[in-house]
């Protein structure tokens, strides 16, 4: 889940994610129908092409807009999910990187990600208006070639235009919209010997002192300086929870001040930036971390210098009160006043009401409600029952516009609708939804297929209907890896630390199998987990990775104790086993392609080599796969590329280009004469063997990796899993099911 929303009358939950966008009717009667929730979700919205990144509502809560990775900004009724307009940039740009409707509810603005200009559509029609581009400092040609601007657009109530643009100085210029005027410059007064030193050596006409370290006895509470500016004076507003934060970075001259982000209120008086402190040299560009500031737009006045040790800054929904986020707390002030109204000192974040009088502060699992006005809490409620480290993501929890209730979503992707008053829980809404799915196997009756996933559960679904058949929780840790052996009522899975047998149950215990070797560069701009353990096909043969970076080949017999039957030196990448489980190989560590090993002696067979092209390096294999008769072996590479070789006589055979990305993922039909093959891009190609032709590409919907592939037993239903588009790339939580053509 990538964001949430409520409508402003908190009648509508809008849920992005790779899936696509979940709209639910909050007030909706429930209906239980065997396992499945109905009632409450109004539609499932997938016209967007991959992770649907941002969601927000209009002032009147009858439409809501969404952008996503496709380029688009698209409108939809959020009464019954009806998709009114998709809206697009006149030319070709970047991603859309953020939207806002204005106040007067009828004109959406959004700004992209790499031209800088914001662009006006009317929602009424769809109709695209005008953009505006504010004016932006001169960029060196060869020089400033790693800049990028930060900008931030705030719009009054009648539509006036205002921009905020971070110049190469480190000084902020508030323009004038249409004309491009500067109407106030920002000039920071931080005193910087808290982020970085200079050695005076090097810099005569600004010496800086040195940075007294205060030394804190075990168990005394951290002294913690008040913020001053350059002149020594305090700053309006403080952060005052946490010991004080010193730089290690040292520097023989002046780093520049890089704004690497603003923000407005929603009333545009204060303005939040963050920045960092740029050092070229001819290695290229060293970063240390600077100030979070904050401003009086009217006036220029810095209210705040806030330091490494504050995590996040969020104002409330009419701009008039601020929170203070870091790791001695929360930190909640009156802006007009400047004034501190309250200290959380367990809290981890806070979120505001759109009408910005109630706060909801979270620490320690634990939701605490707080009404500003009043400097007083409502109510505090404790939803969950812990087990272990819960990690909530960004947007794991959010008010109403009035505050009465508050939607979060947690690890599971399950989310929950509570009153703030009582408080009290009034919806489930994503009931069937468990952690990303992580392994997938199909029943050899054709009819089943079932999955593993992050947190220890197996669940199994009817591949014809989609609907949700059982659920069980054998371990308590990751499941890695799932194969259905050939009488059809015996289940081998593998975990972190566990290999156990279901149906009829035998549990053996395999120590170190784990199945990610860390992170391997694809060479195509992105970072990739890979999976470490395979089955052969005649479920007889294991292959894991353990903890002394060897990959062991287990023996498996149904009934009796895994043996272990012998280790090769792992160097990275993907493993497979021969359908006999004779062979093994590996990615090679150089760059020539694939090691043969023998799997029950551990000796190096031979290296198949990838052939060699002109200024072409690093051609290294990100996925392997063996044909169900052993005859082929297909290997994916960070090249696009997927080579295969004759087991007969280990010759090259044929290369296979179509992809656009890295080849994450293959696997065979179980009558050899298909290849199917997913790439980094969640992009899906099937091959025909016998004479190399592409019959089909699909692109996933959930964008990101192709996790998993799994042929049905008669080979005509293909099933995937996509991953995460962000890294860390991890497993997503859905099974997409496609039509095999026909050969």
């Amino acid at each position: 889940l990538t964001d949430m929303k409520l409508s402003p009358d908190g009648s509508r939950v809008a849920i992005a994610s790779s899936a696509g966008i979940w709209l639910y009717d909050v007030n909706a009667a429930q209906e239980t129908k065997g396992q499945k929730t109905k009632g409450s979700e109004i539609a499932l919205l997938t016209d967007h092409e991959g992770l649907v990144r941002q969601l927000t509502f209009s002032p009147d809560g009858k439409m809501f807009a969404s952008i996503g990775l496709d380029k688009t900004l698209r409108l939809w009724d959020s009464t019954t999910g009806k998709h009114l307009f998709t809206l697009t940039a006149p030319k070709s740009t970047g991603e859309f990187q953020s939207m806002k409707f204005v106040r007067d509810g009828k004109t959406i603005a959004a700004r992209c990600l790499d031209d800088y200009k914001v662009y006006l559509w009317d929602v009424t029609t769809g109709e695209y208006l005008e953009a505006f581009r504010p004016k932006l400092p001169t960029i060196r040609l060869g020089q400033d070639r790693k800049w990028q601007f930060a900008i931030d657009t705030f719009f009054d109530p009648i539509g006036n235009i205002v921009f905020a643009v971070g110049n190469k100085d480190g000084t902020i210029s508030i323009r004038e919209g249409r004309k491009g005027l500067e109407m106030i410059k920002l000039v920071g007064h931080t005193d910087e010997s808290e982020f970085f030193k200079v050695d005076s050596d090097h810099d005569p006409l600004n010496p800086r002192k040195p940075k007294v370290r205060i030394s804190i006895n075990p168990g005394d509470k951290p002294v913690v300086p008040k913020q001053l500016k350059a002149d020594g004076t305090p700053f309006p507003i403080q952060y005052l929870l946490s010991g004080p934060s010193h730089s290690s970075h040292n520097y023989e001259k002046r780093p520049t001040k890089w704004i690497s982000t603003l923000e407005f209120a929603s009333n545009g008086k204060t303005l939040l930036s963050r920045c960092k402190y740029l050092m070229a040299q001819r290695s290229g560009y060293t970063f240390s971390g600077g100030p979070t500031e904050i401003w009086d737009v009217e006036t220029g006045e810095q209210l705040a210098s806030l330091t490494l040790r504050v995590t996040n800054v969020t104002f409330s929904g009419d701009g008039k009160t601020l929170a203070i986020t870091g790791d001695g707390g929360v930190s909640v002030w009156d802006i007009p006043s400047r004034q501190e109204i309250g200290v959380f000192n367990d809290a981890k974040k806070t979120v505001f009401s759109g009408d910005g009088k109630t706060l909801s502060i979270i620490g320690n699992n634990r939701f605490t409600f707080w009404d500003i006005n009043t400097r007083s809490e409502i109510s505090t409620m404790n939803p969950f029952q812990v087990q272990g480290y819960i990690n909530y993501f960004p947007e794991s929890f959010m008010l109403s516009q009035n505050g009465n209730l508050l939607a979060t979503a947690d690890v599971d992707g399950v989310i929950n609708v509570w009153e703030t008053a009582t408080p009290s829980k009034i919806r489930t809404l994503t009931k069937d939804y468990e952690k990303t799915f992580t392994s997938l196997a199909f029943k050899h009756d054709g009819k089943t297929i079932v999955s593993g996933n992050a947190d220890g559960y197996l669940q199994s679904f009817d591949f014809n209907t989609g609907n949700l058949m059982g659920v069980g929780k054998p371990v308590k840790e990751n499941i890695n890896g799932l194969f259905y052996h050939n009488d059809n009522t015996t289940l081998t899975v593998v975990s972190d630390s566990t290999l156990l047998r279901l149906y009829p149950l035998e549990t053996h215990t395999i120590l170190n199998a784990q199945n990610w070797s860390g992170g391997a560069s694809l060479d195509d701009g992105t970072q990739l987990r890979v999976k470490v353990l395979a089955f052969s096909s005649n479920g007889k043969k294991l292959a894991t990775k353990n903890a002394k970076n060897k990959v062991d080949v287990w023996g498996i017999t149904l009934g009796k104790k895994p043996q272990h039957i012998s280790s090769v030196q792992y160097h990275w990448g993907p493993v497979a086993l021969s359908p006999d489980g004779a062979i093994l190989t590996t990615a090679s560590q150089s760059d020539n392609g694939a090691d043969l090993w023998n799997a029950n002696t551990g000796e190096l067979l031979i290296k198949l080599s990838i052939p060699k092209k002109w200024l072409v390096k690093y051609n290294n294999i990100s996925s392997l796969a063996f044909s169900h008769d052993g005859k082929i072996m297909g290997g994916g590479t960070n090249k696009k590329e997927i080579h295969l070789w004759a087991m007969a006589d280990h010759n090259h055979i044929g290369i296979l280009k179509a992809h656009k990305h890295a080849v994450c993922a293959l696997i065979f039909s179980p009558d050899n004469t298909i290849l199917a093959s997913g790439d980094t891009g969640g992009g899906i190609c099937l091959w025909s063997i016998a004479d190399r032709k592409l019959l089909a590409t699909y692109d996933s919907p959930g964008g990101g990796f192709i996790s998993n592939l799994a042929f049905a037993p008669d080979g005509n239903t293909l099933a995937s899993t996509s991953g995460s588009s962000n890294f860390p790339k991890t497993p997503g939580g859905t099974i997409y099911l496609w039509d095999v053509p026909s050969k």
